[in-house]
């Protein structure tokens, strides 16, 4: 099971109109991109941090090797508390738009008994540096499942309503691709550089 990443989903989902009505972000058993033809982007490596709630949010971010990613999610509270996630994936290149599909990497807590799913999100790096992160919203998925555009499985009634995409990877990349920037994202998280990875 997700865990850091689709709360940070929902809770980015809420605002003063829309509070107890935020949707989750989409879950899928196919990612969106090969892995054999991932896309390295070395100035993504390094630790970022961005405000979030009562305290702060960094991402680790390392080069874990054949295209792969290590993403480290630690939200530092106040008081000390604290919640920690280790995700590992790939980005793709989709039209103009970064896409990584992250998969949550069992650390011993919650098991959902069967394969990892996947999260997408959405980024870019602007001119000052920065990476601004894009939160998937799932409401566009829920509408093309429900319609018969894609594959997958749709539980819950109303805003409560999640989905777990169960299409074919070309079939998600194709929607994607197909899918507006104000329609596809839900809320965005901008995180400044702490560090930079050092030069090899």
């Amino acid at each position: 099971m997700h865990r850091l990443l689709p709360r940070l989903g929902v809770l980015l989902a809420l605002g003063p109109l829309v509070l107890g009505l935020a949707a989750c972000i989409p879950e899928s058993q196919n990612p969106a991109g090969d892995p054999a033809k991932a896309t390295t982007e070395a100035a993504l490596y390094g630790l970022w941090q961005a405000d979030w709630e009562d305290g702060r949010l960094f991402l680790h971010l390392l080069d874990a090797g054949h295209g792969m990613v290590d993403v480290f999610v630690i939200n530092h509270k106040k008081g000390g508390a604290g919640e920690a996630d280790h995700y590992q994936g790939f980005v793709s290149s989709v039209g103009q738009r970064r896409i990584a599909s992250l998969q949550l990497v069992d650390s011993g807590g919650e098991d959902s008994g069967g394969p990892a799913t996947y999260v997408f999100l959405a980024y870019q790096l602007d001119d000052k540096g920065r990476l601004d992160v894009h939160f998937f919203d799932d409401k566009p998925f829920i509408a093309a499942v429900t319609a018969g555009k894609l594959q997958g499985q749709v539980t819950g009634q109303g805003d409560s309503q999640t989905v777990l995409l169960t299409d074919e990877t070309a079939k998600l990349v194709a929607f994607i691709a197909a899918t507006d920037d104000a329609t596809l994202y839900g809320k965005d998280l901008l995180f400044r550089r702490l560090y930079a990875a050092a030069a090899k």
